[in-house]
This record gives structure tokens, C-alpha cells and sequence, in this order.
């Protein structure tokens, strides 16, 4: 008998986060890695599985260069439905 991992994960959906210039909770972690390796590694530090994870670019814009000041990218990541609560709490929609 075979079993999806699906089945034995559990349902799973996408959660969005709007990109800052630099007031990202993974900023740390970039250094001199991409930025979709540094999103996993600060989720799966706090317990939520990535199953995937893209960026995508809404807007070239310009924009203001503070901190808190959209990047115009936009972060995507697949999780498991039971993870939503914990990756609302860190900022993701």
C-alpha cells in the first residue's frame, strides 16, 4: 500500500509576505546567500516546513530606501495548513 505524502503531511497552502528594504526577520541570514535560502532557514528555525517558495516582483518602483519601505517583491512560501497560525505570527498573510 502506497501513501501520498500529501496524506501523510496534511493539506497544504500558501502564505505571502511583502519584502522590506531591510527590515526582513531573515536579513541576518542573507549574508552572502540568496534570499529564498535564508526565508527557509529562518521558517524551519521556527518550526514551519517550506515546500516551496518564490519571489516575485510586483513593482520596480521607485521606492524610499528606509528600512521599513517596500522592496516590490513579494515572498510566497507553501506550508502546511497547521503551520498558518505560527507563520501569521511572524508577519506572513
Amino acid at each position: 500500500m502506497f501513501l501520498s505524502c500529501e496524506k501523510e503531511e496534511g493539506p497544504k497552502t500558501w502564505a505571502y509576505y511583502g519584502e522590506t528594504q531591510c527590515a526582513n526577520p531573515w536579513d541576518d541570514l542573507v549574508n552572502n546567500r540568496n534570499t529564498e535560502d535564508a526565508v527557509k532557514e529562518y521558517l524551519e528555525n521556527h518550526s514551519i516546513k517550506v515546500f516551496d517558495i518564490k519571489i516575485i516582483t510586483y513593482s520596480v518602483g521607485p521606492f524610499c530606501n528606509a528600512c521599513f519601505c517596500p522592496s516590490g517583491r513579494g515572498i510566497e512560501v507553501y506550508i502546511l495548513e497547521n503551520d498558518k497560525s505560527k507563520i501569521e505570527k511572524l508577519g506572513f498573510k
